[in-house]
């Protein structure tokens, strides 16, 4: 399980006096032969005051010299314009910031 305290949301920094927890979880499989194989993960974010939650599913490859995690999300809000509009989704890829 991956828990903590999330300040960043979509790439733009959410400037507020708290901070929004998450949880996540990994899960692995054994390679099998034939097969490519890759580490699962996802990790949700309560945005708190924002009325929203996020959710991110998708891979980690262990092999690879540059890591990264690849995902898809799905954003609900609470509170729209359009009754059609709750509901959100895109793609994120979180890389290892060497600096």
């Amino acid at each position: 399980m991956i828990y903590g305290l999330e300040i960043e949301m979509l790439g733009i920094v959410v400037l507020q006096e708290s901070f929004n927890p998450f949880i996540g979880w990994v899960n692995y499989q054994s390679p099998q032969p034939a097969s490519d194989n890759t580490v699962v993960v996802c990790f949700s974010v309560h945005w708190g005051q924002y009325g929203s939650v996020t959710t991110w599913n998708g891979t980690y490859d262990l092999e690879k010299q540059n890591p990264m995690i690849k995902t898809q999300w799905l954003l609900v809000r609470s509170n729209s314009k359009f009754v059609w509009d709750h509901m959100l989704t895109g793609s994120s890829t979180f890389m290892l910031n060497k600096n």
